[in-house]
């Protein structure tokens, strides 16, 4: 499946999408705790407000490492982005991700 792809040393999305599924459903790797995500959020919300303004995330993941495709950051937002406020709190999110993470175990 992906190793046709390495020849270009690119991945079609969709390709790398079902295959990262496949790996996360299997628990192959452990999820970072809740603290070390916790950690991270914090690091991005210097001033400790507690969240993060989508439009400010937004610019983050188009122009920091790797840039986001569009579809890709429109997915995040609409998991992590407060509808009425337009703010990603970090604690809600996390949780959220843990959740998840819990669920599938």
């Amino acid at each position: 499946m992906m190793e046709e792809d390495m020849q270009t040393k690119t991945i079609a999305y969709d390709k790398f999408e079902a295959k990262m599924l496949e790996i996360i459903s299997a628990g192959t790797y452990e999820p970072d705790s809740e603290e070390k995500l916790l950690q991270a959020f914090r690091f991005l919300d210097p001033e400790g407000k507690g969240y993060i303004e989508a439009s400010v995330m937004r610019d983050m993941l188009i122009t920091k490492g790797v840039p986001f495709r569009e579809k890709e950051i429109d997915a995040f937002m609409a998991v992590a982005k407060d509808l009425e406020t337009g703010r990603i709190y970090h604690e809600d999110y996390v949780a959220l991700l843990c959740s998840w993470t819990t669920q599938g175990s």
